[in-house]
């Protein structure tokens, strides 16, 4: 899983971070230097073909505790030795195993080959058989004009475009109605107007599942296929035969993956580490998504030996799996081996990491670097950039976002408590119809934009090993007091008490980051590794306390999401009171709250199921229970009141979630404010 959103830019005050950027211009020279050689010399290209040949189809698929993932694991660990790195090791980790070999749809005298997603259990040899079915985009009004499906084979557009309608339409919505409903088996396809993944109708796609093995049996086949399929039916009626060779062993059976580590030890022992993170896990070849990051790591490694880097951090070389989904019976399965990583092998790094460096997409033809950063790091990436526009991109094509986006490795290192920098070169017009299919293969590879990847790679890298930490508190300060504004949050029904202390806290915060910011260039040397042990807790702090995810998977606040529920609360309640009541204003504001969209257009088993699986108590939770999860909200039987012309009979729901949710405001605000207390008197103890 990768980047797919935009994200708006934040303007941050001008920091001169220059002074700390690189080692040294000889230093940043031989590195450079070092990695052009390895390029020249064929030993990424060499190295990224073998990692793609592993696969447990003929197809590809490395996907997380699978055989070929596995092996590619082994192969991994070797290169590092090769490379120099010290205590190489297998991370062993609990996971969903599964593993792919095949499949296929035969339907009209046709046997069309099809893929799957995560933790899809297989079929009997000889398949499951039945009359095929169109049920669009498989929303419960569809099924409700098919009738009954019991024993059936469903198809269903795959789509996830966010148009009117379809927006955020995952596969397990629909394949759980289907499966309530009695279908046999679900054939997936790509609507012919979907303008998000898989837009090449001639290539089969895979993804992570969100998958509950007790749902019926689930393929896709390309939207050339589909629409082939839909032609027939249209003539009357056909049959069909769904064939999966693939195997899931779970976590409790057992499941078993690993991640690869290896250290370049630094000069100074004191526990403070830069890490690396990259995903090896893989989807038919994953060339770009993600064995050139990978490789990537690899060139960056040989590249520092090679070069004579010696560095005062150690620097933890460490691939992942499971980022592409590991588990069953969740809605957050992707990320799941760096999730592993940050909380459970690796839970003490937070406080002792200076960053986590992570790229995904390193070569994409055309490729622009672009930046998703830690807020405190967006002044040092937008230096690094400007000082290597080569490299970065000419003419001020890459961009820097003081946003952390949870399609990839670093944000559960960073929801743990590490600042991060997330790299990706991918362009919008690769992206669609190549993301997760046979198109992203070795040839595509773009070894120039690889190799300007791997160099701002190590940029970072090596910026993050100064002895006083590159960090601007007043970036991070200015993001924070963007995203809290006392005015909206009394008229939204916070206690004033709640907001003056959240806004105090953060005022008091943003004196004490503006102070350090300031003095920071004059620390002497002698004091600065002492100034950066403390700066690695307040980074620990803001970002445990304050990385947390929407209702969209976004990163934000840990109030904000809760604040927009209240405010659509106060939209529907001030419309149903109105003189002139309006309704279909409310009902609009109602439908946009939590996933009430989603209550409107499936039945209430699914709308439920999705619900119990964004609860931050859920059992498998994962690395969503690190995103300061709001509780869940359903408003949906007051929605569908409204819908029926009766808002006096949704108010008194209505104004009960809103009492609910202010509370859950105001409890929030006040975490925060805890949070951020502490902090001015550490940062003024940073002399």
């Amino acid at each position: 899983m990768t980047l797919s959103r935009s994200f708006p830019l934040l303007v941050v005050a001008a920091l001169s971070v220059s002074w700390l950027l690189v080692p040294g211009a000889g230093a940043a020279t031989r590195l450079d230097q070092a990695i052009d050689t390895l390029v020249a010399q064929g030993y990424p290209q060499r190295l990224e073909r073998a990692l793609c040949a592993f696969g447990d189809s003929p197809m590809g698929f490395r996907t997380g505790g699978s055989p070929a993932g596995n092996a590619c694991a082994r192969r991994i660990a070797r290169e590092m030795r090769a490379a120099g790195l010290k205590r190489v090791r297998l991370e062993p980790i609990a996971i969903d195993a599964w593993e792919f070999h095949g499949a296929s749809v035969s339907v009209g005298g046709r046997v069309m080959p099809a893929s799957a997603f995560t933790c899809v259990p297989g079929t009997i040899r000889a398949g499951l058989s039945g009359q095929l079915v169109y049920a669009g985009r498989g929303t419960a009004a569809e099924f409700e004009r098919l009738g009954d499906v019991s024993g059936k084979i469903v198809l269903i557009d795959f789509t996830d475009d966010h148009s009117e309608g379809t927006e955020d339409c995952w596969s397990s919505y629909p394949t759980h109605e289907a499966s309530i409903r009695g279908a046999k088996a679900v054939v997936l396809t790509v609507a012919a107007d979907n303008e998000g993944f898989f837009t090449d109708h001639a290539r089969l796609g895979s993804n992570d599942g969100e998958f509950d093995p007790s749902w019926a049996t689930q393929v896709f086949v390309c939207g050339d296929d589909g629409d082939w399929i839909k032609a027939r039916l249209s003539a009357g009626p056909m049959k069909a035969t769904v064939k999966l060779d693939a195997r899931l062993t779970t976590a409790a059976e057992g499941g078993l993956g690993y991640n690869v580590i290896g250290v370049f030890p630094g000069r100074v022992a004191n526990g403070e580490k830069v890490l690396s993170v990259a995903h090896y896990d893989a989807f038919f070849r994953g060339a770009l998504d993600n064995t050139t990051a990978v490789v990537a790591q690899l060139v960056m490694a040989r590249a520092m030996k090679m070069s004579g880097y010696a560095p005062r951090r150690t620097v933890v070389f460490l691939s992942v799996t499971g980022e592409e989904g590991a588990q069953a019976d969740t809605w957050y399965d992707w990320c799941y081996g760096s999730w592993y990583a940050a909380t459970k092998t690796h839970r003490s790094w937070p406080g002792h990491v200076a960053g986590v460096v992570n790229v995904e997409g390193a070569g994409a033809p055309g490729g622009v670097l672009t930046f998703g950063v830690s807020p405190e790091l967006v002044p040092l990436l937008e230096d690094l950039v400007a000082a290597n526009p080569d490299v970065a991109g000419p003419g001020g094509e890459s961009e820097v976002y003081p946003v952390l986006d949870c399609g990839s490795d670093h944000w559960p290192f960073s929801a743990a408590g590490i600042p991060a920098v997330s790299l990706w070169a991918f362009t919008d017009d690769w992206y669609p119809a190549n993301y997760h299919t046979p198109n992203d293969s070795p040839d595509k590879v773009d070894w120039r934009c690889f190799a300007a990847c791997v160099k701002m790679l190590q940029k970072s890298a090596v910026a993050l090993d100064r002895r006083l930490l590159p960090y601007s508190l007043s970036a991070r300060a200015e993001h924070l007091l963007e995203a809290l504004d006392a005015g909206e949050l009394v008229a939204a029904g916070a206690s004033p008490a709640a907001v003056q202390r959240v806004m105090d806290a953060a005022a008091d915060f943003a004196t004490a980051a503006g102070d350090y910011d300031t003095r920071a260039a004059g620390i002497p040397q002698s004091s600065r590794a002492k100034v950066s042990h403390l700066l690695l807790k307040v980074e620990k702090a803001l970002h445990a306390g304050f990385t947390a995810l929407d209702w969209n998977d976004e990163t934000v606040y840990p109030h904000e999401q809760v604040f927009w529920d209240v405010d659509l609360l106060q939209q529907a309640q001030a419309a149903l009171l109105a003189g002139d009541p309006d309704e279909e204003a409310a009902f609009k504001a109602l439908a946009a709250i939590g996933f009430t969209w989603y209550g409107l257009r499936f039945s209430l088993p699914v709308y439920r199921h999705q619900l119990a699986w964004h609860d931050p108590t859920y059992w498998a939770v994962n690395w969503g229970g690190e995103g300061h999860l709001p509780l869940p909200i359903d408003v949906l039987a007051e929605c569908r009141a409204v819908a029926t012309g009766d808002g006096a009979a949704a108010l008194p729901g209505i104004e009960a979630e809103l009492e609910r949710q202010r509370a859950q405001l105001d409890d929030r605000l006040l975490t925060m404010a805890e949070t951020l207390r502490p902090l001015p008197l550490q940062i003024e103890a940073m002399h």
